[in-house]
């Protein structure tokens, strides 16, 4: 041993010292550590979590700790090392260590983000260097199917699982502890949940008991206590939801009508041991069979029913026994009538409207009703249950407690709830708590407002009514209800109105409406027949009617600064035309043009003529929704004097006018008019009114004349000589125009001619003896024309097309052109716009020949209308129906009554003068 000798015994007790720490330093250098490092290869595991069949379980999650042991050598987490999810694809979560310590690990698995339902598995795990492991652990769990009281499975049913609790003797209480999860069965009607058993809890043992509970859709909850969770094994809960089946009879053993009311309640015992009502539990119905299928928790209850006398019957001790169905059959001791009544629980009615379009409306009201039913079995709305305005997007939505025996009628307005209201029955009707959505599609009223120039009328405010009916429930032209005042066109002159069609069962509520508006003079115009069709909108371009006269002289040229005075046309007692009230004064443009916006009818026009007479333009129509236009020709009489020899007289005369009466084969003077002064050259231009005049002049005291019929529209020319054949002697008779009496009567054979010059009187001229015949009005025209009928057979009748004409002021309720009398007399429908189904309109049919009884057309004979023209036809083999066949057109048109004869006579006359119809032959 070497020997070291020390001078300094301090130093040397120094170096002792230091030796440990020299040898310490030696044994951790780091080089030496690194070796060893490298010497222990990384280790690796893999974990797997089975379910009891030995299927994986993916997405579970998992952690690995240290295992360490607690103070009385129990085994504990400690340092966790790793944590992550199974794969779901896969079921393995995998992990690689890298330093691994020989020790022990602890495994914790979770299936759910609570602690109560974490699994630990203990002493499962050992890892050294380089070594790989695989760990599989087999989770318990809890199965749950849902099934109704017979057993039929439940899919998407909610339910919950909690951890149960327990006593200081660890014994389980029907108490929760915890939530462990919310699940859903879903469309297979099972679900799943894993939870530890309890030698999986985090201290190894415990009492693993877990609560099933289901919240009742009806109140209440379903529960199932002490579901025990047994170590690696799945435990089954097959649960079935108790319910109540009532079948309700009356003491005669008949069931209670559908929608009865029952009230359902908890049953309690009071302070005397008697059965009282505790809290309400639901209000039931009855089904159509009288029955109640009320699924509830088990218990005992009792049963209310307020019958219609307002008395209450009970029934006690009424028990739901658990997870199965109770039966009772109960019956009233009394004939039984239960009462209605309100659901408990709301229900929310939607209701959208939209045109026939399928266009969302905006801004209508609505009603629901309760529905009556009347003596003959129709419904009908009774007390008003609620209502509300449809919104910007097209539908309301209200909540309702409706009676679910009860149907309810619904009621759809713009503007008035009494008028133009839609109707709907039997298709409403409530389960209670249930909602409804429902969409009604309502026909559109499309307004354009025009003036009678055509232009748009904006911001006019009109009026709508209802139409009245007479008591053959045919149209007449009056207003009968308003349904608004307030309708504006707007900026645009358009405006869309919701008006309903015939109402399904009351008859006094039709789709007819009237439009009535105001123009800027003041003047009320008025739109009948506005017949709204449930399933079609109806485009009503409307203009305001008037009258557009242009006013010339004789030659044709226009006649500007004419005055021009407008009356009413009307007829006195004998049916002549006649002045009414006056309408207006017009004056006419620059272009001869005066013109008027009035309603629809007959007018007659009045100009002051030289003598200052009223010259009277009659029957100028106005026709509805239309600007009617006309002419008036005055007329220009020329008066030329010469002297004896036929020469001009070159000085002012004084010419005197006279009117002329009419005798039996000639004219007499009736009375003198005016004198009036010729030109320097002895001319003189007038224009007179139509009718009979004399003129004369005076020279020496010896009168000369000369008579005329003046005629409107024509420039005439009249000379007077002032020679002895000339000469006016006292009581002298004139006679005017003769010459072409016979040739005129042949042209107008057939025809009914207008006096036009005089009270608008009409003739009728015979084909067969060429005299004219007066008819004064409707009636006498129909009895008249028929004693001039024609025998025909209903097939030579068919050879002859129909005619039609839109002036008559006739119903036609069906719109197809075909007023309803004519459809009588043809045997079609007047209430069906296309008779024989063929989609063509009657009317169509009849203007083109075609058969609107059937298939084809008629065979038309043109020779034969022609040979027929003018004549009246009576129908032999019918009623004898009357038809006059036109000669303009060679049509026959239907002569029903008096009425039909003068739309006849007012529209397919022909006009004359006095002066041509002097020439036809008056008969007797």
């Amino acid at each position: 041993m070497p020997y070291f000798k020390f001078k300094n015994i301090s130093l040397f007790f120094f170096a002792l010292l230091t030796l440990p720490v020299f040898f310490f330093c030696l044994s951790n250098n780091p080089v030496q550590a690194q070796v060893e490092e490298e010497e222990c290869a990384e280790a690796s595991f893999s974990i797997i979590a089975r379910s009891s069949t030995g299927d994986f379980i993916p997405s579970i999650t998992v952690e690995v700790f240290e295992q360490i042991t607690d103070a009385d050598n129990r085994p504990k987490p400690g340092t966790k090392i790793a944590s992550g999810k199974t794969s779901a694809i896969t079921g393995i979560f995998s992990y690689t260590l890298k330093k691994p310590s020989g020790k022990q690990y602890a495994i914790k698995m979770n299936a759910t983000d609570k602690d109560a339902t974490a699994f630990w598995f203990y002493d499962s795990l050992t890892l050294n260097c380089g070594e790989s492991k695989e760990v599989t652990k087999s989770l318990s769990a809890l199965e749950i199917v849902i099934r109704d009281a017979l057993g039929v499975l439940k899919t998407n049913e909610q339910f919950s699982i909690y951890a149960q609790k327990y006593d200081a003797d660890n014994k389980p209480l029907k108490e929760k502890l915890s939530l462990i999860a919310s699940l859903n069965t879903g469309e297979g009607g099972k679900s799943t949940i894993y939870v530890p058993a309890s030698s999986n809890f985090i201290n190894g043992s415990g009492a693993a008991y877990y609560i099933f509970e289901k919240i009742n859709a009806n109140g209440g909850s379903y529960s199932q206590y002490d579901i025990h969770a047994s170590e690696g094994n799945t435990t089954k809960i097959d649960y079935k939801l108790s319910r109540l089946k009532l079948e309700m009879q009356d003491i005669n053993g008949v069931s209670f009508p559908a929608n009865s009311k029952i009230e359902i309640f908890s049953q309690v015992k009071n302070e005397d041991n008697v059965s009282v009502l505790s809290t309400k539990i639901k209000d039931v119905y009855t089904d159509d069979l009288g029955m109640v299928n009320f699924e509830y928790p088990a218990g005992i209850y009792a049963l209310r029913l307020l019958g219609s006398s307002g008395v209450y019957t009970y029934f006690w001790d009424i028990e739901i026994r658990d997870q199965t169905q109770t039966t009772y059959q109960l019956k009233t001791n009394e004939e039984w009538l239960p009462s209605g009544g309100a659901c408990e629980a709301s229900s929310n009615f939607t209701l959208f409207t939209r045109d026939l379009d399928y266009r969302l409306i905006a801004g209508l009201n609505f009603n629901i009703y309760e529905q009556g039913v009347n003596a003959d079995g129709k419904p009908y709305a009774l007390g008003k249950l609620s209502g509300g305005t449809i919104n910007e997007s097209g539908q309301s939505t209200i909540i309702i407690n409706p009676d679910p025996r009860k149907k309810y009628a619904l009621q759809i307005y713009e503007k008035n709830e009494k008028v133009g209201d839609f109707w709907f029955f039997d298709q409403i009707q409530f389960a209670c708590g249930q909602n409804m959505e429902v969409t009604k599609q309502l026909p559109a009223l499309n307004i354009i407002l025009r003036d009678s120039k055509g232009e748009l009328l904006r911001n006019q405010l009109f009026s709508l009514y209802t139409e009245k009916f007479d008591a053959d429930e045919k149209p007449i032209k009056e207003k009968k209800d308003l349904v608004s005042d307030k309708f504006d066109s707007g900026e645009s002159g358009k405006i869309t109105v919701y008006l309903a069609a015939n109402h399904p069962y009351l008859k006094e509520k039709r789709g007819s409406y009237v439009i009535t508006l105001t123009n800027k003079d003041k003047i009320t115009f008025t739109e009948y027949g506005i017949n709204i069709s449930p399933s079609q909108n109806l485009e009503l371009d409307y203009s305001l009617s008037g009258l557009a006269i242009t006013y010339k002289n004789a030659e044709g040229k226009i006649n500007s600064e004419k005055t021009v005075d407008i009356y009413e046309q009307v007829q006195n007692a004998e049916r002549q035309n006649i002045l009414g009230k006056k309408i207006k004064s017009l004056k006419t443009d620059a272009y001869g043009i005066a013109s008027l916006e009035y309603p629809t009818g007959s007018f007659a026009a009045v100009v002051t003529d030289s003598l200052q007479q009223k010259n009277i333009f009659w029957n100028l129509l106005i026709k509805n929704r239309q600007m009617s236009k006309t002419e008036l020709n005055e007329n220009k009489i020329r008066i030329n004097i010469k002297d004896g020899t036929g020469k001009k007289i070159s000085k002012k005369m004084t010419i005197s006018v006279y009117t002329l009466k009419k005798t039996q084969d000639a004219y007499t003077i009736d009375k003198k008019l005016k004198s009036l002064s010729s030109e320097a050259d002895g001319t003189l231009d007038a224009s007179l009114a139509p009718g009979a005049y004399l003129f004369s002049v005076s020279d020496q005291k010896i009168e000369y004349g000369k008579a005329i019929y003046a005629e409107n529209g024509k420039a005439q020319t009249l000379e007077i000589k002032m020679s002895s054949a000339e000469k006016i002697l006292s009581g002298q008779k004139f006679k005017l125009g003769s010459a072409d009496s016979l040739s005129l009567a042949e042209k107008m054979k057939g025809r009914l001619l207008l006096q036009v010059e005089n009270n608008g009187e009409t003739w009728y001229v015979d084909p067969n003896t060429l005299k004219r015949f007066y008819v004064k009005d409707g009636p006498t025209a129909y009895e008249t024309l028929r004693k001039f009928g024609l025998g025909i057979t209903n097939a030579d009748l068919n050879k002859i097309p129909v005619g039609l004409d839109a002036r008559f002021e006739e119903w036609d309720y069906d719109g197809d052109l075909v007023p309803d009398k004519m459809e009588e007399a043809l045997g079609t429908d007047m209430y069906e716009y296309d008779t024989d189904n063929d989609g063509y309109n009657d009317g169509e049919e009849l203007i083109n020949g075609y058969n609107t009884l059937g298939a084809g057309k008629h065979n038309l004979d043109n020779n034969l209308a022609k040979r027929l023209g003018g004549k009246i036809l009576l129908q032999t083999e019918s009623r004898g129906e009357a038809w006059y066949i036109n000669p303009s057109d060679n049509r026959r048109y239907y002569m029903k009554d008096g009425e039909s004869a003068y739309e006849i006579m007012r529209f397919l006359s022909l006009g004359i003068t006095n002066a041509n119809l002097e020439k036809i032959e008056e008969g007797k």
